[in-house]
Parts: structure tokens; C-alpha cells; sequence
């Protein structure tokens, strides 16, 4: 592996938009997946997507991709409540019915077109911080890391499960 300017733990879906945002703006960046693969192991965690996220897709130029490939509802459900959303201020006012598996799928697409490094089948198992350098951006605590022969300058962690690094992490989740 080569040296990175962020290093993303985590290629689901928030690690693919953070990969894909970082690298719009000139960044080098790369996500580490334990995953060997692009199919999701185990099925889908997410059955949809919300307005806003298609807001946000749109905005890159690339919600077509999803919309084609699910199910629009402006009814939505919320603590056993139905939720009418067609009115609401959006160009897009309404969920879209994709799971998880297939919209990873489409953004790892999407990420390979942008040339975002993946390193698959690899895990993130520990942080060597350099106190001096660590910053503080919108809340997110990133680090210089190490990572088997690569490192980089900062790093962020998008896992939703828990990694043999988390307990080392600068980075906290509850």
C-alpha cells in the first residue's frame, strides 16, 4: 500500500460518499473494507434511501442511477405512523425502496469512475497517532495512521461494526 492524504475506515455507504466527496475535492483518499468483496456479507442492513440523500446524489449528478434501480414511496412510515411526503420542498419528495447490497453496488460504481483507492479484504487493526498533528474538523477527530506498510495523514472512521481497532481509535463512537 502507498501512502495516503485520509485513510476512510469503513467502504459502506457513508465510507463510499466520504471517499467519493474527498476525492472531488482533490484529496487523496482511500477506504479500507474487511469485506473481500463488493457484495455485502450477511444481506442488507438498509431497506431505502430518504429525500435528502437523493437531494445529495442529485447534486453530484448521479441520482438517476439509484432511481432506476428502485421503488419510489411518498408514504413513509415513522413509529408505526404513515407519513405523506409528497409535499414536501424538494425536487425529490419521496423515499426510494433499494436495499443496502444494491446501493453499494452503485456507488462502488460511481467510486471506481473516480479512481478512489479500495483496499479490500484488509482491515484496519491499529492507530500510531502523532499528537502534534492531530486535528479537529465539524466534529470528526482524525489522525495520522499507520496501516501495514502505507499510512497517512489523517484518517476517519465510517465501520458500522466493531473493528479490532475501535477500542484504539482516535476516533469515538458510542
Amino acid at each position: 500500500m502507498t501512502e495516503h492524504e485520509v485513510l476512510i475506515a469503513g467502504g459502506g455507504p457513508t465510507g463510499m460518499m466520504l471517499g467519493a466527496e474527498l476525492t472531488l475535492a482533490g484529496v487523496d483518499a482511500a477506504i479500507v473494507e474487511p469485506s473481500a468483496t463488493r457484495d455485502r456479507e450477511g444481506g442488507s442492513r438498509a431497506g431505502g434511501l430518504h429525500s435528502r440523500t437523493i437531494e445529495v446524489f442529485d447534486m453530484r449528478g448521479i441520482a438517476d442511477r439509484f432511481l432506476s434501480q428502485g421503488q419510489t414511496a411518498q408514504v413513509v412510515r415513522f413509529a408505526n405512523a404513515s407519513l405523506d411526503i409528497s409535499d414536501f420542498p424538494t425536487r425529490h419528495p419521496y423515499g426510494l425502496a433499494l436495499f443496502q447490497n444494491r446501493t453499494e453496488r452503485i456507488m462502488a460504481d460511481w467510486l471506481d469512475e473516480l479512481h478512489v483507492k479500495f483496499y479490500r479484504g484488509r482491515e484496519v487493526t491499529g492507530f500510531v497517532q502523532d499528537l502534534a498533528a492531530m486535528y479537529n474538523e465539524a466534529s470528526i477527530v482524525v489522525a495520522p495512521l499507520r496501516f501495514g506498510a502505507g499510512s497517512c495523514r489523517k484518517s476517519g472512521g465510517c465501520s458500522d461494526r466493531a473493528t479490532s481497532a475501535r477500542p484504539r481509535s482516535p476516533c469515538r463512537s458510542p
